[in-house]
């Protein structure tokens, strides 16, 4: 056996080395995973998911914009849920049967929670219109002037321009609790749970 041929045989053995003690080691992906399933033991961050939240004693007393046709907004006895929406917004439409369900999740689970709904069209015949066709949108309430919105908005701690739909949720003694810009989906139930528990 030649010089040659002894230095090939010791490199082959010590890949054959190397490539066993690094088998000894988990692979990365097994180390994600695990990181993975950490993650979803996380709590809820409400700062994360709503765009407004302030502590119980600095909580502002929710009002609504004055509502079309002199209507006023009935009483709530526990927590209240005001959904914004327009006919025009897609993902609005999109989340209200959703958001009907969790309603009634929520009520079988023992928590005083009523869904109200907010319209922001410019007239009540577009909504009339649109739940002739769509006879599954829930009642609710209109703005009374489109106008009105922007300064509402703002009472609210919202920019002026934010995006609808947006979610307004108050407690029993009318103090807003959480506000959300943009719609919701599946995976936000744990955050209205985590709302909700707050008082």
């Amino acid at each position: 056996m030649d010089r040659l041929q002894t230095i090939v045989i010791a490199f082959a053995g010590c890949l054959l080395l190397a490539c066993s003690a690094k088998g000894s080691k988990p692979p990365e992906e097994a180390a994600s995973r695990v990181n993975a399933v950490a993650s979803k033991t996380e709590i809820v961050s409400l700062e994360a998911f709503c765009d407004v939240r302030a502590p119980l004693s600095k909580a502002k007393t929710f009002h609504l914009p004055a509502l079309a046709d002199g209507k006023k907004s009935r009483v709530f006895a526990g927590w209240r849920w005001t959904n914004v929406w327009a006919t025009w917004c897609e993902p609005c439409i999109e989340e209200m049967p959703m958001l009907m369900q969790w309603e009634t999740k929520l009520q079988r689970q023992g928590r005083k929670l009523d869904l109200e709904f907010l319209s922001v069209d410019s007239t009540q015949e577009l909504v009339m219109r649109f739940r002739s066709s769509h006879p599954e949108t829930p009642d609710g309430v209109r703005i009374s002037d489109f106008g009105l919105l922007p300064d509402w908005l703002s009472s609210l701690g919202l920019d002026e321009g934010a995006t609808i739909p947006i979610h307004i949720i108050t407690n029993p003694s009318n103090q807003v609790r959480c506000v959300r810009t943009g719609a919701i989906n599946e995976t936000d139930y744990p955050a209205i749970l985590e709302v909700l528990s707050q008082g």
